[in-house]
């Protein structure tokens, strides 16, 4: 069996840290308790429907995107290779 945590306690726990923000305080921006917020970093729960939405709210970020790896424009996936400008389309660089 896997130590690792599920990809919604990896997400949550990523924005909370992008965030500068320490469990207790994220607890207190959402009014519950500490433990939850370690629980959900765990995966040993998950957060309501209700929840999952302050937590969206509360990091601004965008949970799809943190499931599902794809690139969100706000936080671009460390991971991803720089694009280089030979990599972009040519454009009119000066016009006539």
């Amino acid at each position: 069996m896997s130590d690792q945590p599920p990809p919604l306690a990896k997400a949550i726990r990523q924005a909370r840290m992008r965030a500068s923000l320490s469990q207790a305080e994220l607890a207190e921006r959402l009014q519950i308790r500490q433990s939850s917020v370690s629980q959900w970093e765990r995966g040993s729960t998950r957060p309501s429907t209700e929840h999952l939405l302050a937590l969206t709210a509360a990091l601004r970020i965008d949970i799809l995107h943190q499931l599902t790896g794809t690139a969100d424009p706000e936080h671009p996936n460390p991971t991803s290779q720089p694009t280089t400008p030979d990599d972009q389309p040519a454009t009119d660089q000066h016009p006539h």
